[in-house]
C-alpha cells in the first residue's frame, strides 16, 4: 500500500521549498525572513516575479502542469498559483506576528499542550495547492467526463459542476478600464481562449455555463463563442 503523506509533516516540505523559492526571487539577504513582500494585487508590477515563483514551485512539485501551462502560454494560471504560494507564506508570518504581540492566542490542534505551528498550517495549504495542480494536469492531459444528476423534478440531466465565467471577459466594463460593448473591440487571442475553454468544458460533459451582466463583457463573449461553436457544428 502506498504511504500517504500527512498534512502535518515535521519537515514542512512544501513550506520550506516555497520559502526558499520566494527568498531567492526577492534577493533577500536574511535567510530567516520566510514570507513574501511581493504586491499580490490584481494589477501588480511584481507579476513577473510572481510567475517566476510559480514556475519554480511547479518545477519541483508538479512538472506536468508546468509543461502544459508553458505549452499554452498560460501566464494567468501561473500568476494565480504564484499568488497562492506567496499569500500562504504571508499568512504564516502575519499569524506569527499577531501571536507574538499577544493580539491572537496560540491555536491548538485539540491535544492539551500541543499548539499548531504556523509553518505546519501554511505547509498544509501548499500541500493542497500541489494536489489541485496535479489534478488539473490530469484533467488537461485527458478530458474527464463530469458526472451528471437530475435537475430538480425535471428529467433533465445536469453536470454536477458548471463553467463559471466571471473571468471570461476582456473588460469588467467599469472602473478605469476601457468598456467593451461590441465584437469589434475584442482582442482575437482573448476570444479564441474563451472558445477553446468552452470546447474543453463541453468535451468533459460540462454544458452548464454561468455568466451574468455584472461580469463585464462576459455575456457578449460567451454569446459570440457559442454562436461560433453552433456554426461549426460542435
Amino acid at each position: 500500500m502506498k504511504k500517504q503523506r500527512s498534512i502535518i509533516m515535521a519537515d514542512n516540505t512544501y513550506f520550506s521549498a516555497a520559502a526558499d523559492i520566494v527568498i531567492r526571487h526577492e534577493n533577500q539577504k536574511c535567510p530567516k525572513r520566510r514570507f513574501s513582500t511581493f504586491d499580490l494585487s490584481n494589477v501588480s508590477c511584481d507579476n513577473g516575479s510572481i510567475v517566476a515563483v510559480a514556475t519554480d514551485f511547479l518545477a519541483k512539485f508538479c512538472p506536468d502542469l508546468l509543461e502544459i501551462l508553458a505549452r499554452n502560454d498560460d501566464r494567468d494560471r501561473l500568476i494565480k498559483i504564484g499568488r497562492t504560494v506567496n499569500s500562504s507564506l504571508r499568512y504564516c508570518e502575519e499569524v506569527s506576528s499577531r501571536e507574538t504581540e499577544g493580539v491572537s492566542p496560540p491555536r491548538s490542534n485539540g491535544t492539551e499542550g500541543e499548539e499548531i505551528g504556523n509553518e505546519v498550517e501554511a505547509d498544509g495549504a501548499l500541500r493542497r495547492l500541489v494536489k489541485e495542480c496535479q489534478m488539473l494536469a490530469k484533467i488537461l492531459t485527458k478530458p474527464t467526463k463530469v458526472p451528471t444528476t437530475r435537475f430538480g423534478r425535471t428529467e433533465i440531466d445536469m453536470p454536477i459542476v458548471n463553467v463559471g465565467c466571471m473571468r471570461f471577459q476582456q473588460s469588467w466594463n467599469r472602473g478605469g478600464g476601457v468598456p467593451v460593448k461590441s465584437a469589434d473591440q475584442l482582442a482575437k487571442d482573448c476570444q479564441s481562449n474563451v472558445v477553446d475553454i468552452l470546447k474543453h468544458a463541453i468535451n468533459c460533459g460540462v454544458t452548464h455555463i454561468e455568466t451574468a451582466q455584472m461580469y463585464g463583457c462576459s455575456e457578449l463573449q460567451i454569446g459570440l463563442a457559442l454562436k461560433q461553436l453552433f456554426d461549426e457544428g460542435f
